[in-house]
């Protein structure tokens, strides 16, 4: 979860509200246990493609310095990967593809100094990180 300070950042580098709120709440630190327990958290966030489009636009926008928006790329994959496996393990079907899919690599170097800039702030980012590799780190451990 992020702190106040770093959700504010995170809305004004995506320049909107809603879709930053909906990349703070894909950061889950909690491994679902149970197919039920995954779709609990899916029924808590938006997972309509518009929304999908939405993140992966927003963040190849608020982070492409870099030049070719490798770094936002990066980061909206396993931000809207992770709501594949969420919907694999609640539907008990794909796990093991989906999490292939979604892959486990934890955020780059790049990435993390490309979200230093679009944030403003390194300590945001730092917390960023940790929030993002956590989730990642959750979705992978789902079996």
């Amino acid at each position: 979860m992020l702190s106040k300070e770093t959700e504010l950042r995170l809305d004004h580098m995506v320049t909107d509200d809603k879709i930053g709120d909906e990349i703070s709440a894909r950061l889950i630190s909690s491994t679902p246990a149970s197919g039920p327990a995954a779709q609990a958290v899916l029924d808590l966030l938006d997972i309509s493609d518009k929304t999908q489009k939405s993140i992966e636009e927003r963040l190849f926008t608020g982070l492409a310095g870099d030049g070719n928006g490798a770094n936002g790329k990066e980061i909206s994959k396993k931000i809207t990967k992770m709501v594949t496996v969420l919907q694999a393990k609640a539907a008990a079907s794909g796990l093991a593809a989906a999490q292939a899919d979604m892959g486990s690599e934890l955020m780059s170097d790049s990435a993390f100094e490309s979200l230093v800039h679009g944030l403003a702030d390194r300590s945001a980012a730092k917390e960023f990180r940790s929030a993002y590799d956590a989730m990642v780190a959750a979705v992978q451990a789902i079996v």
